[in-house]
């Protein structure tokens, strides 16, 4: 059936039609659930998923301190992971997991990461290291003006079967010493309890957040 639209509608109308409100954005008549509560002002992205809103990406601002964390939320089975992490010294980015949202796994990661140095085809590799204290999300940086860049995947919904937690990163690091580094890391953790992972831990080898960083977490 076809609707009436108001004609001429300014911007920010509401017209109502079958239990349906549409809004007037200045070029489209926008529909959604009527009397549903507007998202969250947050910052942070958000669908409507069977009349709720869900969030679906989340910004994090680590500006103080050697770590920060973030709740997993409850519906998501995957996680992608952006970072550009300014640190005050040298350091490394890592990440560990909680099952329960309040203590994290702080040994039985296995890492491996293969990398490429600034210098043209210089190629090395690490093999796979069991039972670490966290994830590699980049390899070492000392430029405090330069940022640590990564890209991280990971389940966080592990299969019955195989039990594991398995991420894979893509980083980009300045060293003075190599110029900048290129790494891909890879690792799984196997959880004594718990099926999902309720939280994560951004995490410095001890140097400190310098402002101006963001983590996004894309939830899926």
């Amino acid at each position: 059936m076809a609707m009436d639209f108001p004609a001429s509608p300014t911007n920010g109308q509401v017209f109502v039609s079958g239990g349906i409100t549409y809004t007037w954005n200045g070029y489209a008549w926008v529909g959604g659930i009527a009397g549903g509560a507007d998202a969250p002002s947050d910052g942070n992205e958000y669908v409507r998923v069977n009349g709720a809103w869900r969030m679906v990406k989340q910004t994090l601002l680590p500006a103080s301190g050697t770590s920060i964390d973030v709740a997993v939320p409850s519906w998501a089975s995957m996680v992608d992971i952006n970072g550009a992490v300014f640190c005050a010294t040298a350091s490394t980015m890592n990440m560990q997991i909680s099952m329960d949202g309040t203590t994290f796994i702080a040994t039985g990661y296995g890492i491996a990461h293969p990398y490429q140095v600034g210098t043209p085809g210089t190629f090395g590799a690490v093999a796979l290291t069991p039972n670490q204290t966290a994830f590699i999300l980049t390899l070492n940086g000392d430029a405090p003006t330069i940022p640590l860049v990564f890209q991280t995947k990971m389940n966080v919904a592990r299969d019955v079967t195989t039990q594991q937690i398995v991420h894979k990163t893509y980083s980009n690091t300045y060293n003075n010493a190599q110029q900048f580094t290129t790494g891909w890391a890879t690792g799984n953790v196997i959880p004594a309890s718990g099926l999902r992972v309720a939280a994560l831990r951004f995490l410095t080898n001890g140097a400190t957040f310098a402002p101006t960083g963001q983590i996004h977490c894309r939830w899926l």
